[in-house]
């Protein structure tokens, strides 16, 4: 979290992809198969100037009918939209020297979507998006002399999306959004390596952001910075520290430092011991602050907060409102705060032997002001409207553990789970005080029964599950040159939202019921390991739910890739 800032609270993956080229080499890759997707890439790549620089350019096509996961409801249409997407990219680096390298990547994608649907009666709307996002980076490493390295860096990125929902009837206008986001970003990072036991890492840079979205008064530029510094000392041969402190900044949430520290001790020599503690800091985003986002799919609208009482006001004016909580408008427009988190980790991991892994811990996180979103209206159309609120005292308790074994040649297997428990801890304080609205009775709608609020009654934050699941295999057959991969995952039941109106999630609320997804993957490859043949087949028994509008039912695939290359 030192180095990548408090959304990597709970760790980072760091993915460093190949470096430079050996040879001139291109690939072609198709995929076909349910829901029409069609999935298409072009890719090359060449090494110029005797290997000192290496050029990569890649070009993709992908698109599917989409799927509709409530027929009942929507007649026509679908609950996913279909869409076209299209994407190039490149990059370039080059070395300017023994110790300076440079490099320049791009991106480009595009997106285009269109869906008619029929929610009975007659009622058909038609649903508009188009997006697009252009990425650029450019890197310069130089290493001096003495184990020390200075890497700078410099992103932009503009995304844009254009959205509409008409009725088909008349052709009258729903709603439209045109959302323009452009963020410049900087950053400066020097590693030192002061002997082999030690090695500090630090750094600063911030960004500008701004957006231009045409429904509202063009809010104000976003500026942010920060500055971090971290080292690494190995103690002894059994003990390892990482710490570190980290300084962030925003031009409209003031700024704070997060300390964080880390601990590795080698208990036994197949025995090993970690533990971390950190605390983070998280600003609201333009999302959660201005945007006004309609989703025609699930039927839902969510208003940034500083835009909620305006926007309401506005809806409620074109008799597009049934129900408004006014209590909750009143505490929360215009009244996001920052979020700040402190985070506590401890583990084990154990390898009895060199094909067997076990690790095992327990976290705990609290979080103050955390960012979630809430109900706060209804629409005439019995669309939920949602907006951004702060949860004043947050907390995630609970264990995860993982195992991987090799128990023969070219079998892998492995197998990870957790158990969370996520509270609002001032619900809890709510209840046990008495105060509205959680002093309301808890409501039974099956039976109309009718029980007084308890603190044990509560059952935590929507969208959470308490049990996660996860076993995969990966075998190789080395004579046939085939793998095979297979992957189970469950999610138990989670809080989908609050049906008897208390205001917290309890027992009798709607709930998405756990689930297993079975997926399995088959790839031969042939001539010489230039062709491959792949099938692959997601969510094997089509598992589907309502109140999962984006998962789509039983996906089928057949590919080929052939890589053109020199032996």
């Amino acid at each position: 979290s030192c180095l990548y800032g408090s959304e990597a609270l709970g760790g980072a993956i760091n993915i460093i992809t190949r470096y430079g080229a050996q040879q001139p080499q291109g690939s072609a890759s198709v995929q076909y198969g349910s829901l029409n997707i069609a999935d298409a890439t072009l890719e090359g790549e060449t090494p110029f100037k005797s290997q000192r620089g290496s050029a990569n350019i890649a070009g993709n096509y992908y698109r599917t009918d989409g799927f509709n996961t409530n027929p009942k409801y929507i007649q026509q249409g679908t609950t996913a939209p279909p869409y076209d997407n299209y994407s190039l990219q490149g990059r370039i680096r080059y070395r300017l020297t023994a110790k300076a390298t440079a490099g320049i990547s791009g991106r480009y994608g595009l997106r285009k979507s269109f869906m008619s649907k029929d929610f009975g009666l007659g009622i058909v709307s038609g649903d508009s998006q188009d997006e697009k996002d252009l990425n650029l980076a450019a890197t310069f490493d130089y290493r001096f002399g003495s184990g020390t390295r200075s890497m700078s860096r410099y992103y932009f990125t503009n995304f844009r999306s254009d959205q509409s929902v008409n009725w088909q009837e008349g052709n009258a206008m729903i709603s439209s959004e045109v959302f323009s986001q452009t963020l410049h970003r900087f950053e400066q990072q020097f590693a030192y390596d002061a002997d082999k036991n030690l090695k500090l890492t630090g750094g600063l840079g911030g960004s500008v952001e701004s957006m231009n979205d045409m429904a509202l008064t063009r809010p104000g530029n976003v500026i942010t910075a920060f500055a971090f510094l971290q080292g690494d000392w190995q103690l002894t041969d059994k003990i390892g520290f990482a710490g570190g402190l980290r300084y962030d900044y925003t031009n409209v949430y003031s700024g704070r430092v997060n300390p964080s520290l880390g601990i590795q001790h080698r208990i036994l020599p197949k025995l090993l011991f970690k533990a971390g503690a950190g605390t983070g800091f998280k600003s609201p985003d333009f999302k959660s602050r201005y945007l006004v986002f309609y989703n025609p799919a699930a039927n839902y609208l969510v208003i940034g907060n500083e835009v909620l009482r305006q926007t309401l006001n506005a809806l409620q004016n074109q008799g597009e409102i049934s129900e408004i909580r006014q209590y909750l408008l009143n505490q929360l427009d215009g009244n996001l705060q920052a979020e700040k988190s402190t985070s506590l980790n401890l583990s084990f991991e154990w390898k009895p032997k060199e094909n067997i892994k076990v690790e095992a811990g327990v976290f705990h996180h609290q979080l103050r002001n955390q960012i979630n979103s809430v109900q706060v209206a209804t629409g005439s159309g019995n669309g939920n409207i949602y907006t951004y609120q702060n949860l004043p005292k947050a907390v995630n308790n609970g264990i995860d553990a993982s195992l991987s074994i090799s128990p023969v040649k070219n079998l892998e297997i492995g197998a990870g789970y957790q158990y969370l428990i996520a509270k609002n801890l001032s619900v809890i304080d709510s209840i046990r005080k008495g105060n509205w609205p959680y002093s309301q009775n808890i409501h039974d709608p099956a039976t109309g029964n009718s029980y007084p609020p308890t603190t044990e009654a509560y059952w935590g934050i929507e969208n959470r599950s308490r049990h996660m699941l996860n076993v995969k295999a990966f075998y190789n057959y080395q004579p046939w040159d085939m793998n095979l991969n297979l992957r189970v995952n469950y999610r138990g039941k989670y809080p989908f939202g609050d049906l008897n109106g208390n205001q917290f999630i309890d027992r009798y609320d709607t709930f998405v019921n756990g689930f297993f997804m079975f997926n399995a993957a088959v790839e031969k490859k042939l001539m010489k390991q230039h062709l491959s043949v792949r099938l692959t087949a997601d969510n094997i028994f089509d598992y589907t739910d309502k109140l999962m509008p984006g998962q789509p039912g039983r996906v089928i695939l057949a590919g080929l890739t052939y890589r053109l290359y020199k032996d």
